[in-house]
């Protein structure tokens, strides 16, 4: 009798400490299949590239790691907790009068810039910064063709030709 006692105390047991190790390797592989992507989407960025190099920024992306020597330095990552502001740049109100419609679009977007003679340069920026589609010759009516791009929200830049960004927009391309 005893030992059909210790069988089934066992048996009790080995079900609870099978049921807990069950849980408990399933609670932590839920716990542990999360995964955060390092994807940013923000107002405004840019990307240069050169010969030897390139650089990719955007607005409000914060930073976490700095490294480097006397003359370079790299700064990357997400989530630095404090920045330095070394200027402020405050770009004086300009005398160009710049309108885009129809917005939202299904197929293409008019630009009318008025008070210059000058030529622009328009960037399209898809929602994960890419440039999708740049034209440097824009005068004061052009209509950009946007029926071969996705329905999705969009950042239309307007730059002077001295690189000098007058006004960005926010562009809604519906099917």
């Amino acid at each position: 009798m005893f030992a059909l006692n210790i069988i089934y105390l066992n048996k009790t047991y080995m079900k609870k400490l099978l049921s807990f190790a069950m849980c408990y390797f399933i609670g932590l592989g839920l716990i542990l299949a999360q995964s955060t992507t390092p994807e940013v989407v923000s107002s405004g960025g840019e990307f240069f590239e050169g010969s030897n190099a390139s650089l990719s920024w955007t607005v409000g992306e914060t930073i976490t790691e700095t490294s480097g020597n006397l003359n370079i330095s790299l700064t990357q990552g997400f989530q630095q907790g404090s920045y330095t502001i070394v200027n402020i740049y405050e770009k004086p109100e300009s005398k160009i009068s710049i309108s885009i419609f129809p917005n939202p679009t299904t197929d293409f977007i008019n630009i009318n810039i008025n008070n210059s003679d000058e030529t622009f340069e328009v960037w399209l920026i898809d929602i994960n910064g890419k440039t999708i589609f740049s034209d440097n010759s824009i005068t004061k009516s052009s209509k950009i063709d946007l029926s071969s791009y996705l329905a999705s929200n969009y950042i239309l830049k307007v730059k002077s030709k001295d690189g000098s960004l007058l006004k960005s927009y926010k562009i809604i391309k519906n099917s």
